[in-house]
């Protein structure tokens, strides 16, 4: 038995931790091989029992590879559930919600509980790993003990108890300078931790709530919290929410979707055609002023325009090189000191 873990796991197929380490292995065999015969048996590092999802050790079948991954973590967790004694501190670096999901599910599935989550700004800028794209600022450290569950939790009390918890979470990370992808991955582990108080989570109807539906609890419940106190049109909440979750990397269509929904009145498609969502396949990210301003040249000058379309026109403004222009807007749109 042992009294602490603290691991950082893979993911997927983001790094080749096996084939990597055969360029040191292959040195190191030649050296120690007499020293650590059984640690070097094999011609190169063994690779069937990896912990990732590489298809290429699984008959290039990716499906397989997957299934073998996620069995694994679990496998990995539940020997550590077993064997440690007080806690398990898990880094993970990771903003997509599915990454998450498979995490928690390993989390859950083990009978760890988790009891807190910490963002930490670790990352380098000039990280250039195959996983940069989807890496954050900052590594997230999920603080686990072992199985201390009780009972059956209702949807609405975990769902109201989760609400609270992320918004505390968030206004404490604002405040410390956590943004986009990070503040929203940071509420993740804070959100598990109220629903992992229980054996199971379950709806008015009997049936149980997954972990993917709680990350999507907690993803609206910090969307709305960094609203809170804005008082304004919905479309320029819904930008200001967005651009402090997303920033203006590209995400999967279903997420506006979503936070279409959540306490806002509108319609996704006006977030096209308005060009607060600009599209590049099934993909969308938040438009900039300067790409706004080119789909739409009279943007921010018609009585009731949006207030981020004042925002962005007065931003065009400030950045050329009539000052007069810029003043005479202002004048326009925002006479009163006390305007939004």
């Amino acid at each position: 038995y042992i009294t602490a873990v603290i691991t950082d796991p893979p993911y997927y197929d983001a790094i080749a931790y096996a084939d990597l380490s055969d360029f040191f292995y292959v040195w190191l065999k030649r050296v120690l091989n007499d020293v650590y015969p059984f640690n070097f048996s094999t011609p190169q590092t063994p690779k069937s029992e990896e912990c990732t999802a590489l298809k290429h050790h699984h008959h290039n079948d990716l499906d397989k590879a997957k299934e073998h991954f996620e069995h694994k973590l679990l496998e990995i967790f539940d020997a550590i559930e077993q064997q440690t004694s007080h806690i398990v501190s898990i880094m993970f670096a990771h903003q997509s919600t599915e990454a998450w999901t498979t995490l928690c599910n390993s989390i859950l599935g083990a009978r760890l509980n988790i009891t807190g989550s910490w963002a930490i700004d670790t990352e380098r800028s000039s990280r250039s790993l195959a996983l940069a794209k989807s890496a954050l600022a900052s590594s997230v450290t999920v603080s686990c003990v072992p199985s201390q569950r009780e009972g059956f939790g209702g949807y609405k009390e975990v769902k109201k108890a989760i609400e609270i918890t992320v918004a505390k979470e968030v206004e404490e990370l604002y405040r410390l300078g956590f943004r986009g992808a990070d503040l929203l991955t940071a509420c993740f582990g804070q959100a598990v931790s109220v629903f992992g108080k229980y054996e199971t989570v379950e709806k008015a109807d009997g049936s149980e709530v997954a972990v993917a539906e709680l990350l999507e609890m907690a993803r609206e419940s910090a969307f709305n919290a960094l609203l809170k106190g804005f008082v304004g049109d919905d479309f320029t909440k819904f930008y200001i929410a967005w651009l402090q979750l997303y920033g203006f990397i590209e995400s999967d269509f279903d997420d506006a979707a979503k936070f279409s929904r959540v306490g806002l009145s509108i319609n996704v498609q006006e977030l096209f055609t308005d060009h607060i969502l600009i599209k590049n396949g099934n993909k969308q990210a938040l438009g900039g002023y300067k790409e706004r301003l080119a789909a739409s040249k009279n943007l921010g000058e018609k009585v009731g325009s949006h207030l981020i379309d004042k925002v962005h026109r007065t931003m065009h403004l400030f950045q050329g090189s009539n000052r007069g222009n810029l003043l005479e807007y202002i004048h326009r749109v925002a006479s009163n000191p006390d305007s939004p």
